[in-house]
């Protein structure tokens, strides 16, 4: 804060200080020795027409400064007290122009404990030796969560409706739709005048200044459901985390807010139950938002990987257009006390992830490959009938995906800016119908071809050729006249054994 007027800040010399007490019209300064004391004379004297800013329990609220224009001085040497005829100023009246800074550190810092020169007085006399600074809490460094928030939401088997309870025209809803991620703030810094725009003349009362936001681990998995009918875009919101944010008593307010909204239309030739989604994951990211400078505005670390989740339908043979443009909000607000009826302003900036469009459309199998690719002779599906046969039609799913990244201001002083805007591929979707199977529904189509071509076409077992009823009986008549050859020989044969045996048994008598 600046001002061209002698301003005393009375925090500064708390160790110097017994007691400081404020009345409607009187603040009254109680030193704790005569050194302090009459050093302290020797500067008020320059602080007539000056400020003076205390934080003290009988001066202003807690937490705040409050800031006192000085028309009087009297001092008392007897009881070492200086007393300020004083009177209430506003601070955005007695400093201009001024600068808020906001940010995280790891330095030490102190908080002073609004009552602290209370407290000193009731200690016992053992204490006096203590150091000046005593009643000056040192916070311990701890990591900032109070201005943080959890992007965490999760939607299971849910209808969308509209405020008030209200029923959408058709059913809309999320199968399955959730996030998680962390919001911060991370730093900001404004310089405002506010001597100017408000009455005339340059209707900004920004100088310059910034705020920038990140994200960590941001991740969507969103999976919905529709049975659409044609309707104009439906507008309505999936999720909304409010940030506290930060406040400075009599100063100002800046507080962030993450919403999920979501654009929907639908054009189908008949009626249908679809499901469709997405799921996306996102790099640490921010946004900085330049108030002064609009053009400076950016963002890094936008790089997000969309992966679309495969399409169901309950019907084989629809064609849809599907539109479902999700947009990321992230308000800035801000409300400054010494801007009067400009106090409140609100930076929208926004993240679309994804825009995104679904075409559905049928080819044919006969010129069409498994693979959606019209004309594809390299495929198998172009020459296999038993595919062709039991899948006559595909379902072809194209997805146009964009994402972009921008900002929007309430105010008229201060242009929206788009700063990104890229188209992403993703991949398409060619998928048949099936009616029956371990997977019913639409299935990856190249995946069907695999299973199908996978069985080999069984090969017929060879017939034995046809003979005649007179060929049968010349092989039976030919087959009994050999036996019948093959026994009288054998008869023929038998006399012969017999003697032969008798010759062996007589040789071995002797």
């Amino acid at each position: 804060m600046e001002t061209d007027r002698h301003t005393l800040f009375l925090e500064d010399y708390d160790h110097l200080l017994e007691e400081v007490d404020c009345s409607e019209s009187v603040m009254t300064i109680a030193f704790r020795d005569t050194a302090s004391y009459s050093k302290a004379r020797t500067a008020c004297e320059k602080l007539a027409n000056g400020l003076v800013v205390s934080s003290h329990s009988t001066c202003s609220d807690t937490g705040a400064h409050a800031v006192f224009s000085i028309l009087n001085l009297r001092f008392d040497p007897q009881t070492l007290r200086i007393a300020l005829d004083v009177e209430a100023s506003a601070l955005g009246h007695a400093f201009t122009p001024k600068t808020f800074d906001y940010g995280q550190t790891n330095d030490p810092h102190v908080i002073h404990q609004h009552d602290r020169l209370s407290r000193r007085s009731n200690r016992a006399l053992s204490h006096v030796t203590e150091r000046a600074l005593s009643a000056i809490e040192d916070a311990e460094t701890k990591p900032d969560t109070v201005n943080l928030t959890s992007l965490r939401f999760s939607e299971t088997n849910t209808t969308f409706k509209f405020p008030g309870d209200v029923p959408f025209p058709f059913d809309l809803g999320c199968n399955n739709c959730s996030g998680k991620g962390d919001l911060a703030i991370k730093s900001a810094s404004i310089a405002f005048n506010p001597d100017l725009g408000i009455f005339g003349g340059d209707d900004d009362p920004f100088q310059k200044g910034f705020v920038e936001i990140g994200t960590t681990g941001f991740e969507l998995s969103i999976d919905l459901r529709a049975k659409p009918t044609p309707q104009p875009s439906l507008d309505f919101n999936i999720f909304e985390q409010q940030l506290t944010g930060v406040t400075i008593p009599g100063v100002g307010s800046m507080g962030l807010a993450f919403e999920l909204d979501v654009e929907f239309q639908a054009e189908v030739d008949k009626d249908v139950e679809l499901a469709f989604g997405f799921d996306l994951s996102m790099a640490n990211s921010s946004i900085r938002v330049d108030i002064g400078e609009v053009e400076d505005s950016g963002i890094k670390g936008f790089d997000p990987t969309i992966t679309a989740k495969p399409l169901r339908s309950n019907a084989s043979d629809v064609d849809a257009f599907l539109v479902a443009n999700f947009k990321s909000k992230l308000p800035i607000s801000f409300h400054w006390s010494f801007l009067l009826a400009k106090g409140d302003v609100a930076v929208g900036a926004f993240m679309s992830l994804p825009n995104m469009n679904v075409n559905v459309t049928h080819p044919n199998t006969n010129v069409t490959g498994a693979d959606c690719n019209e004309g594809n002779n390299t495929t198998t599906i172009t020459t296999d009938d038993r595919f062709k046969d039991k899948f006559v039609e595909l379902t072809h799913v194209v997805y146009n995906v964009s994402i972009g990244a921008g900002i929007a201001f309430d105010v008229p002083f201060l242009n929206d800016k788009t700063f990104l805007g890229n188209h992403i591929d993703v991949a398409t979707q060619c998928l048949v119908y099936q009616t029956e199977g371990t997977s019913v529904g639409l299935t990856v189509a190249t995946a069907v071809l695999a299973s199908i071509t996978a069985t080999p076409i069984p090969t017929p077992t060879p017939t034995p050729a046809p003979t005649s009823s007179a060929g049968v009986a010349d092989t039976i008549a030919g087959s009994v006249n050999q036996d019948e050859k093959s026994a009288a020989s054998i008869s023929a044969i038998s006399p012969i054994l017999v003697s032969l045996y008798a010759l062996v048994a007589a040789l071995a008598l002797l």
